[in-house]
């Protein structure tokens, strides 16, 4: 594949706890970006870019790069990764997937498993950002648990912002139905296994409903958190 060292800067394959397909994540420098990339890349502009800011296409153009290589390190064919509804992208049939960036990393985990990913990447909130949106994100009984937390306040709710979105991630292909922070309720978080323990406080489907339990997993990586959610057979449980 052809590369750009100035846009992509690095790219490796890491492991996620409880997650046997394939992750890929890359470093890239949208400084460097312009739209003859994606030609290199061999990548498909999508007419929902036209009007983007160089911010979005070159963090869209960096999360289908290590999708493509997430592809190759699993040998699977090759195919262009279009956008769907709540921008998701839409995988071949045989594929479950999930692709994340920050401004500066991109990631994509993929698996053949009829099961369900959902990752996720966030620059940590300031304690102002964080102070200011916490009731969007959060329920008073998680703002209780938060004095439990070890670190920052604002450490604590970008861990929970990011494993909202990857539960989000995880279920929506399979469900089909929007949710939002205050439909998921986090209820533990364990430092030393890195996990984070969720119920789910909305009916999504028959057999997805209220009081249902998840479980993910999380990184601290310096000035951003990286989180995961791994949903077996979600695809059969949906129907």
């Amino acid at each position: 594949m052809t590369t750009t060292p100035l846009f992509i800067t690095s790219c490796k394959q890491i492991e996620l706890a409880s997650f046997s397909g394939v992750c890929t994540e890359c470093k890239f420098d949208r400084e460097y970006f312009n739209d003859s990339l994606f030609s290199n890349f061999k990548i498909l502009f999508p007419a929902q870019l036209d009007k983007a800011v160089t911010k979005r296409k070159a963090e869209f153009l960096a999360g289908r790069y290590v999708a493509k290589e997430s592809f190759i390190k699993a040998g699977i064919p090759l195919a262009d990764i279009t956008i769907g509804e709540q921008r998701a992208p839409i995988w071949p049939a045989s594929i479950r997937g999930s692709i994340t960036h920050n401004g500066e990393y991109a990631l994509c985990a993929i698996t053949q498993e009829p099961d369900s990913i959902g990752i996720d990447i966030e620059t940590m909130m300031s304690f102002e950002m964080a102070n200011s949106i916490k009731s969007s994100l959060v329920n008073s009984a998680e703002e209780a648990l938060s004095k439990h937390y070890q670190g920052a306040f604002e450490e604590w709710l970008s861990l929970v912002f990011s494993i909202k979105e990857s539960l989000f991630k995880a279920l929506y292909p399979g469900v089909q139905k929007y949710f939002d922070f205050l439909d998921a309720q986090v209820v533990k978080i364990d430092p030393i296994n890195q996990s984070i323990s969720l119920v789910l406080l909305t009916d999504l489907t028959p057999s997805i409903q209220a009081g249902q339990h998840f479980s993910g997993f999380y990184q601290l990586r310096g000035d951003s958190v990286l989180t995961w959610v791994h949903c077996a057979n979600i695809y059969a449980e949906a129907q």
